[in-house]
């Protein structure tokens, strides 16, 4: 058990840090509002990372092994579910995929070159890209 303090939102995903420190999770915060947060192991306050706008649940994320960025899904500009990566520091996120396909469940290989996602199509494909 990891006591979150004066959090109010509805954990779906949670991934360890690299040395297993912190705990990095997605969580909904209302309709169509999502965000990114860290949170030490030992429990207390979790430090926003990102906050975007989505309606899709249970997307999941990616914790690259070097623990300095998270991979996640959110709406690009044309609609399309996509990969975007930000810094666990927070900043800005970059969109990594831009094909006309929906994504979900990034997973960071443990080299970091490469994230695997699923196309949201209906039909089992997995995919891998090198960020």
């Amino acid at each position: 058990r990891v006591p979150v303090d004066q959090f109010g939102g509805d954990v779906d995903q949670v991934e360890w840090s690299a040395n297993s420190d912190s705990l990095v999770f997605s969580a909904s915060e209302g309709l169509d509002q999502r965000a990114i947060y860290i949170v030490p192991r030992s429990g207390g306050r979790a430090r926003l990372v990102h906050r975007f706008a989505s309606d899709q649940n249970f997307s999941g994320l990616g914790v690259s092994p070097d623990f300095r960025w998270v991979a996640f899904i959110a709406p690009a500009a044309d609609g399309r579910f996509q990969v975007f990566r930000v810094p666990v520091e927070g900043g800005a996120p970059t969109q990594v995929t831009f094909d006309p396909s929906d994504k979900t469940q990034p997973a960071v290989s443990r080299d970091g070159a490469t994230i695997a996602f699923t196309v949201f199509t209906y039909q089992m494909q997995f995919w891998m890209i090198e960020p």
